[in-house]
């Protein structure tokens, strides 16, 4: 059996120290109704002396509920210094915070409930960032120039700088004061030692006046010479700077009326001139060119390798109420979109065409694109439209409400192969 060692030590009524194998313990109380302290805790300790009934419990441990409930209590959701929004493929508005960690959707209803403004701001930037590209794509119809020839001026410019006037070294300071005329009291004219001290004074500021103002006269007259040469070096600078100017916008000229000359004459000119016309066109979708002259000049033959229907967009946005509606474009609305698309590529360059080259006559412009052939499972390059334009038959769009043009019934007013149904399928055609 083990060894037990217990001995009690009053240093007080009511104080006890217990002294065991296992340390000390303080007790606290009179009999029947005390608290133990000791290493293991803080116990309470009530009994009926003689009668053999005790109850012991530890008072400094937390209940098996308070503990159940500290366990289970969920942590304090710190609020996000910073929120901010972002819309899912489907339309779902979803809350950020500063750290990227998505928030509950409640977030997203606090925002649209404190910041309605800005909350609209944001749904109307979101619909017009998904509908951008749909509505580039249909605007491009709007950039059709009409047909009538204007030149454009060659982009030479004076990189010479205009000469500036140089700043006069020289300061020129103010006019110095003349001196006050000396007054003399009482005491001056009685006591000779005033009266001669302020005689001297009064010629000491006299001279010193006399002074300044020669230095005053001589750097007035340095500062008008310094400056007379000032203004004779710059006019002779900015004539020799105009008569160089006037001799570059001469040259310029010249340039012009010889490349007019040869953009009637010259196809290598031409071909220039279409080529830096086509580069700044800002193409909704990757579109590529070739092009050729006759050798007369008069006609101009463009292929377009369209781009692709997979590329367009397939779904649009609109806001309904405070909600951001994204519907999916069906297959029937996609082909229109691409079927207008193409057709204002077609008309756009003929226009640019006719614009810029004034000797060319006709266009023929013909459209492919890269297709699979589900019979061989080939990808083939299939010419969706052909067509023959003059610059005549051209002229009778009409160019003040081109957002009312059918771009492919327009390109039917010339000669045009195109076989096109109803839910604008191409069928592929043999270019002219």
């Amino acid at each position: 059996m083990g060894l037990r060692f217990r001995k009690s030590i009053t240093i007080a009524p009511g104080i006890r120290v217990n002294l065991g194998l296992n340390g000390a313990s303080l007790s606290l109380g009179p009999r029947g109704a005390s608290v133990s302290v000791s290493s293991r805790g803080v116990y309470g300790n009530v009994g009926l002396p003689g009668t053999g009934f005790s109850y012991r419990t530890r008072l400094d441990k937390k209940s098996t509920a308070t503990k159940r409930q500290s366990s289970t209590a969920q942590p304090s959701t710190i609020a996000p210094t910073e929120i901010h929004l972002e819309v899912t493929e489907t339309g779902v508005i979803e809350a950020f915070n500063e750290n990227g960690v998505r928030l509950p959707p409640r977030y997203v209803k606090d925002v649209e409930q404190n910041d309605p403004d800005d909350f609209r701001a944001f749904l109307v930037q979101q619909r017009d960032q998904i509908n951008e590209l749909t509505r580039a794509l249909n605007d491009l119809v709007l950039m059709i120039p009409e047909p009538k020839y204007r030149p454009t001026a060659i982009y030479r410019p004076f990189s010479k700088q205009a000469p500036e006037k140089q700043a006069n070294p020289i300061i020129v300071p103010e006019l110095p004061a003349e001196p006050e005329r000396a007054e003399f009291s009482w005491i001056d004219n009685t006591i000779s030692f005033f009266h001669t001290r302020k005689t001297q004074q009064q010629e000491r500021d006299q001279t010193a006046y006399e002074q300044a103002f020669e230095d005053y006269r001589r750097l007035q007259e340095q500062y008008r010479s310094e400056q007379a040469r000032i203004d004779q070096s710059y006019q002779e600078a900015m004539t020799r700077y105009q008569t160089e100017q006037r001799a570059h916008e001469g040259e310029t000229q010249s340039l012009q009326q010889r490349r007019e000359q040869l953009l009637r004459e010259d196809t290598n000119v031409m071909y220039e001139v279409f080529e830096d016309a086509v580069q700044e066109i800002n193409w909704p979708r990757e579109t590529l060119i070739a092009f050729n002259f006759s050798d007369c000049g008069k006609q101009l033959y463009i292929d377009v390798d369209l781009p692709e229907i997979e590329d367009f967009p397939a779904r649009e946005a609109s806001i309904d109420s405070s909600r951001l509606r994204i519907k999916k474009l069906s297959a029937t609305q996609q082909r229109s979109l691409y079927a207008h698309h193409i057709g204002s590529i077609g008309l756009l360059l003929c226009g640019v065409g006719f614009n810029r080259l004034p000797s060319v006559r006709q266009i023929v412009i013909s459209g492919f694109s890269q297709r699979k052939d589900s019979r061989t499972g080939h990808t083939n390059e299939d010419y969706l439209y052909s067509g023959k334009m003059t610059r005549r038959v051209f002229s009778q769009i009409n160019f003040a409400q081109l957002g009312e043009l059918d771009p492919m019934k327009a390109l039917g007013l010339g000669e045009l192969r195109c076989t096109l149904s109803k839910t604008n399928l191409f069928k592929s055609i043999e270019p002219f």
